[in-house]
C-alpha cells in the first residue's frame, strides 16, 4: 500500500492538522516505509506461535483496595491552619475575593 502527498493532505485535513508543505513530502516517504513494514509482517506464518494477551503472567498487577491507617478528626484538628465551631477546615475560596473563605465538607 503506498500513500500519495494528496492522502496526507486529506488525512490532515480531517484530524484538523496544519502540516507545512515543506513536510509532506518526508511524512509520505515515513508513512510508506511504515505501511511496507507492515506489509512484510503480514508475510510472516504465525500458525505455530501461541496468542498471548498479557506480557506477564500475573492476574493482576494492581493491590488490593485496603484500608490503611487513619486519622481521628480530633488528633487532625491541631494541624489545621483554621477552622469553624463544627471543626470543618476554613479554606480560602479559589474564585472569590480573597478574604472570603468556604466550609470544607
Amino acid at each position: 500500500m503506498n500513500i500519495s502527498a494528496e492522502e496526507i493532505k486529506k488525512l490532515a485535513s480531517l484530524a484538523k492538522l496544519h502540516l507545512e508543505e515543506s513536510a509532506i513530502p518526508k511524512l509520505t516517504v515515513d508513512l510508506n516505509n511504515i505501511f511496507h513494514h507492515i506489509e512484510v509482517l503480514k508475510t510472516l506464518d504465525l500458525g505455530e506461535v501461541p496468542e498471548t494477551n498479557a506480557i506477564h503472567h500475573q492476574s493482576t498487577v494492581l493491590r488490593a483496595d485496603e484500608s490503611s491507617m487513619t486519622f481521628a478528626k480530633e488528633d487532625m484538628l491541631p494541624t489545621m491552619p483554621r477552622t469553624d465551631e463544627a471543626g470543618n477546615l476554613i479554606v480560602n475560596a479559589v474564585f472569590q475575593d480573597s478574604d472570603e473563605t468556604t466550609h470544607a465538607v
